[in-house]
């Protein structure tokens, strides 16, 4: 995947561990497997717009915190 992707990733892993949230309960929150969170969060698959909507509303963010 592309640096890009990575960096999403790990901008999504940093905001989940600044609430001591782990994949397990984050995972569960938006409703999608836990090996589906952890290829989006080392930048192995791409969320889409809906997912990363659903992350930043859980995440207490703004969508551009998360893209930016």
């Amino acid at each position: 995947m592309s640096q890009a992707s990575k960096k999403l990733g790990l901008k999504i892993r940093s905001f989940r561990t600044e609430l001591s949230m782990t994949q397990a309960q984050f995972a569960k929150k938006l409703k999608v497997d836990t090996a589906h969170l952890s290829n989006l969060e080392n930048g192995n698959k791409n969320p889409t717009i809906d997912t990363i909507e659903k992350m930043a509303k859980a995440l207490g963010v703004s969508i551009e915190e998360i893209i930016v």
